[in-house]
């Protein structure tokens, strides 16, 4: 398709495992990216917060719930929050299927909602489909 620059993702995951399972994603779509991964919610604050207004900053993230120090309620907040940081498609990957947890992620502003684990064509499909996300995908062929 496209030979635009690479999605940049910011993963905010404390799972090895799913951390696997989404790099796997991304190569078997052959998804152009670069991944930069924070363990936990404070982790993942303290680094938007330095790359606010860098060029480079992410164009997709990806919060799990239950995150260690901060929960990613309480990243999706701060991201919200922020005038420039709040234009970034955030999608919660989380194993609750507590319905208020879905209701209260979009709630707050997340483009999408996944329960783990992972179906990978409901995965594709949701990156696919996030409303008002101008992200250029690049597949390889």
């Amino acid at each position: 398709m496209s030979t635009e620059k690479p999605l940049n993702i910011l993963l905010v995951e404390d799972n090895p495992g799913d951390i696997r399972l989404l790099k796997e994603f991304f190569k078997e779509y052959r998804i152009e990216h670069q991944l930069q991964v924070k363990f936990d919610g404070d982790e993942a604050i303290t680094y938007l917060s330095e790359i606010k207004s860098d060029t480079n900053r992410p164009n997709l993230i990806f919060l799990d719930i239950n995150l260690p120090k901060k929960s990613g309620f309480e990243v999706l907040d701060y991201i919200i929050l922020d005038e420039d940081l709040s234009k970034i498609p955030a999608v919660f990957l989380s194993s609750s299927n507590d319905p208020y947890d879905r209701s209260q992620s979009i709630k707050r502003g997340a483009k999408a909602y996944v329960e783990k684990p992972l179906d990978l064509m409901e995965f594709f499909n949701i990156i696919h489909n996030i409303e008002n996300c101008k992200i250029n995908i690049t597949f390889k062929t």
